[in-house]
Order: structure tokens, then C-alpha cells, then sequence
């Protein structure tokens, strides 16, 4: 999380001032560190051979983190990236993400990406990207005729045949494609060729040859050019893409080989045409700037490693061997410079491959500390982990020298026949009559008098710390450290002390150092509620996060945003009144509310509405369904079928018919595929339009909820109580389960975690059953008041009840671990805002809470 306040003033003047403070003008402070810092090392795992769907972390610095669509978790050196994980670089963090021998991504801060496509078998290499926000270098080899690399954002898709260029991506905004070497072919985000492909497969080789062509007659940005594409690069091209979506979607459901030949024809005809005009409606690409030409020397630093791919994980004694080795460095503290053969390469957290014989020189630098330096020559047995605790600096204090003062004689006039006194003096002390003690008394008092001034002041030792242990601690103004903060200080310093920690109260001391030792220990008091604020004149149903905005939803349809200081940004009244469980969904900057009247688009910024679309008996989502993110796409669920909705033109475009009695339900997705059950409980998994799977449960009438993923298992609930999981691998019924005797209504999304799913029943009751087999994990809670939040990484299910408090129970118990009374009633799933530990909450008096659990004690 990144945390905002004054500017960082170094640890070690802030020392250097307790040290000197109450000194005299001829003291000075010298800085001299402490022992050696504490350095461990641990050995780390052989690299394994990435799968053929697999691509590899071969870098990391700083904080990377990747999600499974489910829970997210740091980024390891080795780790494998497979289809649909995201990955996402924070605050001058980046990471590289090698696809064996194809290509290497190089991730730069603030980045986000997730992975469409991974097939690198020996007939041909297929990687498929897309980009949320941010940038991404890359480097590509030559590819083959049959391989093909590509990155899709909110405004294009450029494929690649062998290039070295980068991407940026701003949500909202545009997209800015340069090229160093190469060039990349510029195409619509819909018209992803290798998608099309897939989605004719065995209709015939001259059909891929047609789309083949889309590519290959695509306008292109070449070597030291750039381009930048907009919103209205999308909409001057809408006619473009669905005319050649559509004769592709033809084509996919054509009934026999005569058909999918005629339909083929439409396509290549379309295909002329549509080249053509993408030529005429693209800008032409411009010099490539020099910020771009700078950044873009960054691939010269790129290499792609020697990772052949494992044709089968399982096959032991056919593994190929990788002659790489992982060395990692992690410093504290977190924003110590790591600096890697002179070049300064992260903050904190740093590690990557490395061929052996390399030689690596880390010097490892923080203001306050001793910098500390370690050589590396890469072997095998140095394929470590080194974890380094710098040594903080003190002051030594010392007087300054100076030279003994030296007094001129007093001049005094002279009487007549008289000496000055001064003169007699000077008579009297070098006289060979005057006695030698009076000359040795003079030094022996010089030597007292200096040995008096250069007797250093005693200084003392102080400590501060402070609970929560993460806590921040502001001396003098100055920051100091999180948690505790030792140094030494002259009698009498003078300390204003302010500890503070979000989720707790702020407390100021001041101190001043005595004689003997200060140690001080200040302890936060929790203040968890971060802000409450007015979100609507009714009940809230639903809330949506997105980065740094919280959308709510009320049974009025008005929607409602503000940010994470309870600033309001906008109000948006709506016609999906009344609204009894319509939750706003976040793709891509941008607010979906769909309701009983009309699918509402809103900008998530500023709130101004993109479209309002009028819903007819069909479409309307009276149970609370709402839309997906697909493909970068929005998926709309209506009564008989799945459509692709364009936020940009306001239509709907068929994607999949639902057989039968049609659904009711909202889509989940897992890899590629679309899951949703129809009214007779059919499991349905959808793949390029097609129904690829149907099958037979017992959860007749699924209403209103949505699939729920987690891994390979897919988990949703009959309208009466009947609970199915679904093994997505094996494509058949895992287990099936009744969460109560009596029928109990479900129409809430199942939150699902790393042992179970947690269902919220209209008996206002949370049941869990264990993901595995489907048992009971613990007796139903009772007095619930909305659904419960799965807290990744914690093992806790967050919900609210019925007597104004807001729990936090162990996921595997159901056993309450905290509790905070919030003196309102929560009225909707609690909702985790997205990369930080903060839950904002909706309640029954039309309030927006958001909470810092951290601060509930």
C-alpha cells in the first residue's frame, strides 16, 4: 500500500540532531556504524522446466504479485505463470516473465497483466497477453509461420513476428505501441486473430488462411516508429470488427462442410474489404519519441534464457536440465537501494536467474545505515537466498578541537621612570634568579584545563517502539522507522514523538532524556472505521472496488462512488427501481449496473454516464443478475443466451445460445470458458460460443448467483438449498450436497475459499461445507445479514448480522475471531478493495463504511 505524508527527512540526520542537541558550539557529531549487519542465507530449489503452458519468472524486483483468480500471493523467483493468472508490479517494482525460448516480457512499475494464451509445443509457440494498465517491454524471437505472439489492451491487439517494442497501457486512456526492432501488426482488440482461429478450428485450413490474411494485411508500426491508439480508434473501426466477428461466428456454426465453404467465402470477401478500411481508419504511425527510444534500451538488458519446456510435469527422467541457478537478496529495511554491479536495480526484494560462473557485486544502501557489500560468483552451492538486516548508524559524539586561546599583555601606559607592569613581569618569569616551579605550575594547569574540554558528554541510550509492531515513528518531525527506533542521545534532548498507524488512533509524546537509559513504549489505540459516509437514501445491495473508488448500489438504483478518504465523487440516479440485489460490477475504468429497467455504463472517474440502455422482458435482470469481464470483454447474461455488450456503441452481439428453459443465473469463467447453469440444473461450459459440456445436477432453478471458481472446482446452488461442485478438470459432478432439511433459498454468489465454500441462505444463515467432498465445516451461523467475504491469505469469512456487528470467524471453524460493533446493520457483502487489507461495507441506513481491520482489538 502506498502510504502518503511528508517527505522523508534521512535517518541519519535526524540522529545527527538528538546527538548534538544541547551541545556546545565546539561539539560536533560524527557518524560511526554499529556492527556488521546480520546476514542469513538459505538455499534455494533447483529451476524446473516450465510445462507447455507455462511461462516462467525469471526476474523479480520489489513487490510483484500474481493471482489465480482467486487469491493473490507474492511472486518467486522460478515461479510458473499458466493461463489466466494475472500478474501485477507495484511502486518501483518490475519483473520479467520468460515463455521458453520464445519470448521474454519485461513488467515495469504499476503494471498489471493477465495471460490469455500459452502453447509452446514442438509444432508451433502461441502466447496471447493482455494488459489491464501500465507498460510492458518485450523481446521476441523470429517466429515460425504456425507461432504467434500478441498483447491485447482496452484499444487494440498487435501481433508480432519477431520484434523488440513496448506497450502502455493508462485505464481510460490511450495505448502507445513502439517499436526497436521488428514491427507489429495493429489490429482491433476484438479481431485477436489466434481467437478467431480457435473459434473455426476444424472448419477447414482455408478458413485459418482467411484470417491468417487479417494479420498479414494489417496496418503496422515498424522499427523506431510509435503509435498511439484511443477510444475512437475503436469506435471509427466497430463496423470493421463485427463484420468480420460475424462471418467468423457463422462459419463456427456452420452444420456441414458445404455451408462452412460458402460461409468462408463471405469471410474473405469481408476480409478485403475490412483491410482496406482498417488501412484508411488507422493513423499513421509517427517517429518513435525519445521518452520511448530511452525506455526501449531497457530490451538491450533483456535476455532470453536457455529454458527448454517439460513436454509432460509428470515424466521424471525426461525433465530437461537448466543450467540456471536463483539468487535472491531480501534487505531490511523494505526500502533499502539494492545496487547490482554498480547499477542501482531495486528497493528491498530482488532476485533472478543467472548462468553459472556469473559474477554479481550487490552493495546494499540505505541513509542511516552501514551499507553492506556482497559478492556472489554463481555456482550451484550459491544458488541462495540472502536476507540481510542492515546495521543502523549512531552518532559518536565528540568535541571539536581547538587551538588554546592565547590573550595579548594589556598594554599600560608607562609613568615617567616607571615600567608597565607587563614588562616587570616578563622580567621577573624568564630571570635566571626565579625559581623553576613557578615555569612548571603554568603547563600542568594547561594540560587540566584541556583535558576538561576534551571529555566527551556522556550520552544515553534510547529506545522507542510501538504496537502495532508496523506502526510509523515521526521524531522531530523527521521520520525515523516502523516498529522501534534505537539511538543515543545527550541529557536534556528534547523528543516530540508522534506514532501512527491507520486503523488506530495517533499519539504524541514529548520527551527529554534523563541520566540513565529512555525506553518507551507506546501503544495505538484501535480506531478501525476509516470513514462512514451517506451512499444512498435507501438500503445499500451491492458494492464494487475498483483501485481507489467504491461503487454502491442502493434498492433505490442509485449508485453512489467515493474514494478511500470518504470523499464522495459522484451520484448517479437510475431506472432499475426497485432495486432488491443488483450489485454494480467494475470492468476497465468503468461502472455496469443492470437492473430491472436498463443496463446503466457510468465512468468510474467522474460518474458520467457512457450508456443507458433500455432493457426489454428478456434482458431485464430482476434477479439480480449482472455482467462478467470476458476476454476483455463484457459478457451479458440474458434469459435464453450470453451476449457480448459494446460499452463503446451500447449493442448487444450473440456469443452463445443457453438451450432448454434458458438461465437465470450470471456467467462465472474459468481459462478461456463460460460457466453457467440453466433453470433444469444443467452445468453448462461454454468455450468460443459453443457448448462444449452439459451436465446433469440436482441444483434445479439456480437464480440470481453467479458460478463461484476456485482452481479447477466450480461451485453453485439449486433455488432450494442443493449445493453442487463441479470438477472443472474431469468436466463432471464433484459432489453434491443439501445444506439444510427444510428448502432453503440461495440467490447469492458462493464465496469460496482455499477449503471451502461459504453459502449465505435467505434463512439469514452461513453454511460451510468443505471444498473437497462437500461436508459440513461447521454448524450453520446463525443471525447473518448479508453474504460473507473470503479473506485470502487470513482464512477468515467476513459477514455482518443482525444485532449491528460487523465478524471475523476462522474459515474452517466458523469460530468468531474478532468482532466490531458498527451501530448499523450490514446490508451487503462486504467488499475487499483490491491490493489492501481495507473492507468496505454497506448497511440497511443507506451508509458506506470502510474498515481497516487491523484496528479492531
Amino acid at each position: 500500500m502506498k502510504k502518503t505524508g511528508p517527505a522523508l527527512i534521512p535517518t541519519l540526520f535526524l540522529l545527527a540532531a538528538l546527538s548534538l542537541t544541547g551541545c556546545g558550539e565546539k561539539q560536533a557529531a560524527a557518524p560511526v556504524p554499529v556492527p556488521e549487519p546480520v546476514v542469513e542465507a538459505v538455499e534455494l530449489p533447483p529451476v524446473e522446466a516450465p510445462a507447455l503452458d507455462e511461462g516462467l519468472i525469471a526476474y523479480v524486483s520489489g513487490i510483484v504479485d500474481i493471482s489465480d483468480g482467486s487469491d493473490w500471493f507474492p511472486a518467486e523467483i522460478g515461479d510458473m505463470i499458466t493461463i489466466a493468472d494475472t500478474i501485477k508490479t507495484g511502486a518501483d517494482s518490475s519483473c520479467e516473465i520468460q515463455f521458453g525460448t520464445t519470448a521474454v516480457i519485461h513488467l515495469k512499475e504499476n503494471t498489471e497483466i493477465s495471460v490469455s494464451r500459452i502453447s509452446l509445443t514442438p509444432e508451433s509457440n502461441k502466447v496471447g497477453l493482455d494488459m489491464v494498465a501500465g507498460s510492458v517491454l518485450a523481446k521476441v524471437q523470429k517466429l515460425a509461420e504456425k507461432d504467434s505472439f500478441s498483447v491485447r489492451t482496452s484499444n487494440t491487439v498487435c501481433g508480432v513476428r519477431g520484434t523488440e517494442f513496448s506497450v502502455s497501457e493508462e485505464p481510460g486512456q490511450q495505448t502507445v505501441l513502439a517499436v526497436k526492432e521488428g514491427s507489429i501488426a495493429v489490429l482491433p482488440p476484438e479481431l485477436d486473430v489466434e481467437a478467431l482461429k480457435e473459434q473455426v478450428a476444424g472448419k477447414g485450413e482455408t478458413a485459418q488462411a482467411v484470417i491468417d490474411q487479417i494479420l498479414a494485411e494489417a496496418p503496422r508500426v515498424e522499427a523506431n516508429q510509435e503509435m498511439a491508439l484511443t477510444e475512437e480508434y475503436l469506435e471509427e473501426t466497430r463496423e470493421i470488427t463485427e463484420t468480420v466477428t460475424k462471418a467468423v461466428t457463422e462459419i463456427a456454426e456452420a452444420k456441414d462442410a458445404a455451408e462452412a465453404e460458402a460461409k468462408t467465402e463471405q469471410l474473405a470477401a469481408a476480409t478485403i474489404a475490412s483491410t482496406k478500411d482498417l488501412a484508411i481508419k488507422t493513423a499513421p504511425a509517427a517517429a518513435i519519441s525519445a521518452e520511448k527510444a530511452e525506455a526501449l534500451k531497457q530490451t538491450d538488458k533483456m535476455k532470453i534464457l536457455d529454458i527448454p519446456v517439460a513436454a509432460s510435469r509428470e515424466d521424471k527422467a525426461t525433465q530437461p536440465q537448466i543450467q540456471l541457478y536463483k539468487v535472491g537478496i531480501k534487505v531490511q529495511p523494505a526500502d533499502a537501494r539494492i545496487v547490482l554491479n554498480g547499477e542501482s536495480t531495486a528497493r528491498g526484494n530482488f532476485s533472478a536467474l543467472y548462468e553459472a560462473g556469473t559474477n554479481l557485486s550487490f552493495s546494499i544502501e540505505r541513509e542511516g545505515y552501514a551499507p553492506y557489500n556482497l559478492p556472489v560468483s554463481v555456482s550451484p552451492e550459491d544458488a541462495k537466498l540472502y536476507t540481510i538486516q542492515l546495521a543502523a548508524l549512531v552518532i559518536e559524539q565528540k568535541p571539536a578541537e581547538s587551538a588554546p586561546e592565547t590573550t595579548a599583555p594589556e598594554e599600560v601606559p608607562e609613568a615617567a621612570g616607571e615600567k608597565s607592569p607587563a614588562i616587570e613581569k616578563t622580567v621577573e618569569t624568564t630571570s635566571e634568579t626565579a625559581e623553576p616551579v613557578a615555569e612548571a605550575a603554568q603547563p600542568e594547569a594547561a594540560v587540566a584545563e584541556e583535558a576538561e574540554i576534551e571529555e566527551a558528554p556522556k550520552r544515553v541510550p534510547v529506545r522507542i517502539s510501538a504496537l502495532p509492531a508496523d506502526a510509523s515513528i515521526i521524531i522531530n518531525g523527521a521520520a525515523a522507522q516502523t516498529g522501534s527506533f534505537e539511538t543515543e542521545a545527550l541529557p536534556g534532548t528534547e523528543l516530540s514523538v508522534k506514532i501512527s498507524r491507520r486503523g488506530f488512533e495517533d499519539q504524541t509524546l514529548q520527551l527529554t532524556t534523563g541520566e540513565t537509559a529512555l525506553d518507551q513504549e507506546v501503544r495505538l489505540k484501535g480506531k478501525p472505521l476509516i470513514f462512514s459516509q451517506s451512499a444512498g437514501r435507501e438500503t445499500i445491495r451491492g458494492i464494487a472496488a475498483g483501485g481507489t473508488i467504491i461503487v454502491a448500489s442502493d434498492a433505490a438504483g442509485t449508485l453512489s462512488a467515493a474514494d478511500l478518504t470518504g470523499r464522495k465523487l459522484w451520484t448517479l440516479e437510475t431506472p432499475n427501481k426497485p432495486n432488491e440485489n443488483s450489485a454494480p460490477v467494475i470492468i476497465q475504468g468503468k461502472a455496469y449496473f443492470s437492473g430491472s429497467k436498463a443496463l446503466i455504463v457510468a465512468d468510474l472517474a467522474s460518474g458520467n454516464t457512457v450508456q443507458s440502455v433500455e432493457l426489454d422482458g428478456n434482458r431485464s435482470h430482476v434477479f439480480g443478475r449482472k455482467v462478467a469481464e470476458f476476454n476483455r470483454q463484457v459478457l451479458y447474461p440474458s434469459n435464453s443466451a450470453l451476449e457480448l455488450f459494446s460499452p463503446s456503441s451500447g449493442s448487444f452481439s450473440s456469443f452463445a445460445a443457453i438451450p432448454g428453459e434458458g438461465s437465470k443465473m450470471s456467467p462465472g469463467i474459468y481459462q478461456g470458458s463460460v460457466l453457467i447453469a440453466d433453470q433444469e440444473g444443467n452445468f453448462l461450459i461454454i468455450k468460443d460460443g459453443t457448448v462444449q459440456a452439459s451436465i446433469a445436477t440436482d441444483a434445479v432453478m439456480p437464480v440470481a448467483l453467479a458460478v463461484s471458481v476456485k482452481g479447477n472446482k466450480a461451485v453453485f446452488s439449486g433455488r432450494k438449498g442443493n449445493v453442487v461442485c463441479i470438477d472443472l478438470s474431469s468436466q463432471s459432478v464433484l459432489w453434491q450436497q443439501k445444506i439444510s432439511d427444510e428448502n432453503v433459498s440461495v440467490t447469492a454468489d458462493i464465496a469460496l475459499g482455499s477449503r471451502g465454500a461459504y453459502i449465505f441462505g435467505r434463512d439469514g444463515a452461513i453454511y460451510g461445507l468443505n471444498l473437497n467432498d462437500g461436508s459440513s465445516l461447521f454448524a450453520p451461523i446463525r443471525g447473518a445479514s448479508a453474504p460473507p467475504l473470503y479473506l485470502p491469505g487470513k482464512d477468515q469469512i467476513v459477514y455482518g448480522t443482525g444485532d449491528n456487528k460487523l465478524i471475523f470467524a476462522a474459515a474452517a471453524t466458523g469460530k468468531t475471531i474478532k468482532s466490531l460493533a458498527i451501530q448499523s446493520t450490514v446490508s451487503s457483502r462486504p467488499a475487499l478493495i483490491p491490493g489492501d487489507s481495507l473492507i468496505a461495507v454497506g448497511t440497511r441506513q443507506g451508509q458506506l463504511l470502510l474498515i481497516e481491520p487491523a484496528g479492531i482489538q
